[in-house]
Formats: C-alpha cells, sequence, structure tokens
C-alpha cells in the first residue's frame, strides 16, 4: 500500500471568539485558484470560532488515481474538532472524494465542476465577469488569483473522472450554487450534486454566479455555511409557524 501524502497547507486562520475551537473546516480551492481567493472566508468562519485551513492543490492535470489514493488531510486535521470539508468547482470533487475516502462527517459543495461541466466565455475579463459579480473579487482575479485559462482546459483525466464521479456520502452534505451560473448552469449541477449526495441539502443563490463563496453575496453565503456547521449534531433553532405560536399560548 502506498503511504499517505498530507496535503499542502496554504493558509491558516486560527478559530476566535470562542473558549475552544468548534470545527475544523478545511477549504479545497477550484481549478487554478490561489489560497488567497478565500482569505475572507476564512476569516468569516475563523471569528464565529471556526479553524479553517486552506488547501494549495495541484493543477488538475496532475491529479492522477495515486495521488487520489495517497492524499492524506494530515494528523493533526481533527485537534480542532470535527472536520468539515468545503470545495469549489473542481475542490468540490475532490472534497466529495475525500470525504468519502477518509470518513470525513460532513462537506460543503460549491459550484461544483471539473468533470464534464464547463463553459467557456472568451476573453479573461469575458471569465472573470462569469465567476463574480463581487467588485473586489474580480480585482483579485484580475491581479492573478487564479489561472484565467478557459474552465474546459483545466480538466481531470478520464480515468480521474470516472473516480471522482464513484463518490457517493451519506453524511450532512450542504450544496451552494449560484442560479445564473454559466460555467456551471444549474441545470446540470442539481444532478451532479444529487449523484454525490442524494440527501444533500441544496440551496441556490438569486443572481448567483460560479465562484459562489466569493460572490456579491459572500455574506449571506458564510452565514449559510455558520448555519450547516452548528446544526451538523441536530438542529439548534426551532422555527414556530403562526399556528404553531398561537397554540403554544
Amino acid at each position: 500500500m502506498s503511504p499517505s501524502h498530507p496535503l499542502t497547507v496554504a493558509a491558516s486562520h486560527p478559530a476566535q471568539n470562542s473558549h475552544r475551537s468548534r470545527g475544523h473546516v478545511i477549504v479545497l480551492p477550484g481549478r487554478g485558484e490561489g489560497a488567497g481567493l478565500y482569505e475572507r472566508l476564512g476569516s468569516r468562519l475563523s471569528y464565529d470560532g471556526y479553524t479553517v485551513t486552506i488547501l494549495d492543490l495541484p493543477p488538475l492535470a496532475d491529479i492522477d488515481a495515486a495521488w487520489l489514493a495517497r492524499a492524506d488531510l494530515g494528523e493533526a486535521a481533527d485537534e480542532a474538532g470535527p472536520v468539515t470539508l468545503v470545495g469549489s468547482d473542481s475542490g468540490a470533487r475532490l472534497a466529495a472524494h475525500l470525504a468519502g475516502r477518509l470518513g470525513i462527517g460532513a462537506a460543503v459543495l460549491a459550484g461544483i465542476g471539473g468533470a464534464d461541466l464547463a463553459a467557456d466565455s472568451g476573453s479573461d475579463a469575458g471569465r472573470i465577469a462569469t465567476r463574480s459579480s463581487c467588485p473586489l473579487y474580480r480585482g483579485r482575479l484580475a491581479s492573478g488569483g487564479a489561472d484565467l485559462t478557459a474552465p474546459g482546459a483545466q480538466r481531470f483525466s478520464p480515468e480521474v473522472t470516472a473516480l471522482l464521479t464513484e463518490t457517493v456520502l451519506d453524511v450532512p452534505v450542504l450544496a451552494i450554487h449560484g442560479e445564473d451560473d454559466p460555467i456551471t448552469p444549474l441545470e446540470r449541477a442539481l444532478p451532479a450534486y444529487r449523484a454525490v449526495a442524494p440527501e444533500a441539502e441544496i440551496v441556490t443563490v438569486v443572481g448567483g454566479l460560479h465562484d459562489i463563496l466569493n460572490d456579491v453575496t459572500h455574506r449571506s453565503v458564510s452565514a449559510e455555511i455558520v448555519e450547516f456547521l452548528e446544526r451538523r449534531d441536530g438542529p439548534v433553532i426551532r422555527r414556530l409557524v403562526p399556528a404553531a405560536v398561537s397554540a403554544a399560548a
């Protein structure tokens, strides 16, 4: 059996405002993305008491079956509490696969892609426009925060795609997708999420584009992730409809 290979940590955000870490969120970026693109997400989740680690992943062309078999989160992955993998685009595919292989208890999948789900919009400016409506994030993309090569040119090999699409999770999964995503259109993304996690909780973002963790609605999306993390072990909030309130009174 091949030895495990701990994945490279690109950035860390220690838990804040809590006497202990409430859990360990490990983020897997998408195709060609630098860890700096997830600084805002890491800061928000860490502010709510979660330890956040952002991984540095190789180009999709360098990921093969051996890499998938050896990839490991490292011995310290659970020292900060229950682990949740968060993946965007191709990182969503990898997060689902690793969650299944390593027995991780929960996952957040966003803007799923990296298999055969990809469209192209021509120029770098056009590709940036399809990814996010957030001016700050668009500036980071334009200044080198990601490889803007056409998404369709950044693909897993057929062998790896086959392995990734075999994954079926039965743990809590939150899927988040932009309703106006032109790279992985919603009508193609929904079956992909259901194939990976039949019982996934799927939320869509009105007007959302592809980089939904970094779109103009990033505050609402971050809040949705925090709520998911908080209820991993069961509901913590009960909403009473008017009839139930009247009966209680």
